[in-house]
């Protein structure tokens, strides 16, 4: 079996180690299946630094995300059939040839749904999706502020917040993702190479009932972001791709009064049960079919290959996803 481990923290691409070894025996529950391919997220890159050494310690192999193809199962189990594909959920390991998780942890996967897609299927979707049903309460006509529109979710927050008839006020870096943004529709778009957050989002506030802003990135952009915010607007941070918190006082400095909200996917998924699980992914897929979004992949490697893979996520001004095959 190939997988990548990681027996110490430090930078993705120097700690990332290629192995092979033999897979474990079976529990009753289990469900042992073959992954066909797994995007690299942020979110699996953050532990590897060490940022969760709390909850995560070495060894452990990386990865949250993905789809393959049911090979093997526990006496205990039903429901699943061998070549059946599934996105296998509830811990990190996705960066292994096999993957054995808890059938309760198993989600079945419409054939209708492409591979690439199938793919990228959880963390992106079932963050925005949970932000904007049940975190922000938001009526028709108001709209939200996101950063980080160069990301994979931003495009499933948009076309959910379309889908809603909210506007959408897009933070971008540079004028490629600011044209990019006027052919998606974004309602507003604030270049913040070109001009202040604040000054962005009072000329946006001229025309749109900004309710929300959702920060992916912390550190002083998000900090920057809340306080340009309209008093009676929320704050939810979901990612922190800058790797810097927001500033502590916050809440005491920011003439706003703005009170940082953090959601975290995986806490918001662990609380759930298992049938509340699979629904969750059935009004994914159904709004995903209702609803197309171009989740694009830039460039495929073998397992194998994790170092050349790691160094090309890195770069500045990716299109889409890096898949990890194999």
């Amino acid at each position: 079996m190939r997988r990548i481990l990681v027996e110490e923290f430090g930078d993705p691409v120097q700690v990332c180690q290629f192995q092979e070894t033999e897979p474990g025996g079976l529990g009753p529950r289990t469900v042992r299946v073959r992954m066909i391919a797994r995007p690299i997220n942020p979110s699996d890159l953050i532990p590897i630094t060490g940022a969760y050494a709390a909850r995560l310690t070495p060894p452990f192999v990386p990865g949250f995300e993905g789809v393959g193809t049911v090979v093997d199962h526990g006496p205990a189990v039903e429901g699943f059939q061998r070549g059946q594909r599934v996105l296998p959920l509830g811990r990190t390991g996705t960066w292994s040839e096999l993957v054995d998780a808890e059938a309760d942890w198993c989600i079945p996967v419409p054939d209708w749904v492409p591979m690439d897609l199938a793919a990228q299927m959880y963390i992106n979707p079932a963050t925005a999706w949970c932000l904007l049903t049940s975190v922000l309460d938001l009526a028709p006509g108001e709209a939200i502020a996101v950063n980080a529109c160069g990301s994979a979710i931003s495009k499933v927050l948009f076309a959910l917040a379309k889908a809603r008839d909210l506007g959408f006020v897009a933070l971008v870096h540079g004028a490629e993702r600011a044209r990019d943004w006027q052919v998606l529709g974004a309602d507003s778009i604030i270049d913040c190479d070109r001009q202040t957050i604040a000054s962005g989002l009072a000329e946006a506030r001229r025309t749109h009932m900004v309710r929300a802003g959702l920060d992916a990135i912390g550190g002083p952009q998000g900090t920057a972001f809340a306080e340009a915010l309209p008093a009676e607007a929320r704050f939810v941070q979901y990612g922190l791709l800058s790797g810097k918190p927001l500033a502590a006082n916050l809440s005491e400095r920011a003439k706003n009064r703005v009170k940082p909200e953090l959601f975290w996917l995986r806490s918001v998924v662990h609380a759930m049960t298992p049938d509340e699980r699979v629904a969750l992914f059935e009004k994914l897929f159904a709004f995903f079919r209702a609803h197309p979004v171009d989740l694009p992949v830039e460039a495929r490697y073998d397992l194998a290959d994790i170092g050349a893979a790691l160094r090309h996520n890195a770069r500045r001004g990716r299109s889409g996803k890096i898949l990890l095959e194999g």
